[in-house]
């Protein structure tokens, strides 16, 4: 049903209204953060050293694998990080601990679909939702011995003192340049100055940009056990399908790494594979499924051995100057 109202929302005779309401609605977010730059509203210190990820677009820009490449670099130079998400379409209210960093306690319907998936990627790391960032930065603070914060999609979260502000821009040239709802954009692209550090993704030719965060796919496919599948194994007919914030660009990553598939179906964002979005797959045309671990992990298991859906992982490689801000940032 919200998909099918934001079709016909979309459809050219509401175009004048979009107009209309992206006007307002710009003008009410800068108000808002106007009110940030000079001091009417003020920002909160936790006590902990904060590095925020977010994006100026809606939909996918790479930053829950930008989020867990720097957990790991953060792991790997010894420290302690933990991830504070507000856990978008999580059916929960209020703060709930996803992985006390040695056990995910949580569901992927109380956590929301991205901090699950981190917390299943990245043991050792504290993952928590909260709508309050501030509490759940206070509660990492007080209750876990991290040393650093990773906030996930938080660039427009501003109530929340941080020491590096991360902002990712999609470079595929599939964002409409304007406001929602007339086009993608959560702020005008002048939003784009407070920002200490812009990074681009989904290069359309990749290594153009020495700020771009490069995604790689993974060099094998892997089942719902968590089993290694070679690639050579999905040639010929297979089908893909995937509910992100940008599904187009992977299914052309998918076409550039393995093959073509023989069918390509797109879901909403955040999905939540009831029977209606599971009736739109055509399980049943060909023996292979190739999806993102983020959809796979809400799918039944029982679901994906009987049609033999795969995932294909995905990798993100730090760009040379963020490392360096790192290293100046949070030594």
């Amino acid at each position: 049903m919200k998909t099918l109202i934001d079709r016909i929302f979309r459809a050219s005779v509401f175009l004048p209204l979009r107009i209309f309401l992206s006007f307002f609605y710009a003008l009410a977010v800068g108000i808002r953060n106007k009110c940030y730059d000079v001091g009417v509203i003020k920002t909160q210190h936790v006590g902990i050293p904060i590095l925020s990820v977010g994006n100026i677009s809606v939909g996918g820009t790479g930053k829950t694998i930008l989020s867990q490449a720097l957990a790991r670099y953060f792991q790997d130079k010894g420290q302690r990080p933990a991830i504070l998400s507000r856990g978008y379409g999580r059916k929960s209210r209020g703060l709930q601990i996803v992985s006390d960093g040695s056990h995910v306690i949580s569901s992927v319907s109380d956590s929301g679909d991205e901090p699950f998936l981190m917390a299943k990627n990245l043991p050792g790391v504290p993952v928590l939702v909260a709508e309050d960032r501030v509490a759940g930065a206070k509660h990492i603070n007080e209750h876990f011995s991290s040393d650093v914060i990773i906030l996930d999609d938080a660039f427009q979260h501003r109530r929340i003192h941080r020491d590096l502000d991360i902002l990712l821009l999609d470079n595929s040239g599939l964002v409409r340049s304007h406001v929602l709802p007339w086009g993608h954009l959560r702020e005008n692209m002048d939003a784009t100055k407070r920002a200490d550090m812009i990074l681009t993704t989904k290069s359309a030719i990749s290594n153009t940009d020495d700020h771009e965060f490069l995604l790689t796919p993974g060099n094998m496919l892997v089942n719902y056990q968590g089993q290694s599948v070679g690639l050579e194994e999905v040639r010929g007919g297979f089908g893909v399908f995937s509910g992100l914030g940008n599904n187009a660009y992977f299914f052309r990553m998918v076409e550039d790494h393995i093959a073509a598939p023989s069918f390509m179906v797109s879901l909403p964002d955040h999905c939540d594979y009831t029977d209606a979005d599971l009736a739109r797959i055509p399980f049943h045309k060909t023996s292979f499924w190739v999806t993102t671990q983020k959809d796979m992990i809400k799918l039944p298991e029982a679901l994906c051995d009987q049609h033999n859906i795969l995932y294909l992982g995905v990798e993100g490689t730090l760009p040379r100057p963020l490392l360096a801000r790192l290293k100046h940032h949070f030594k």
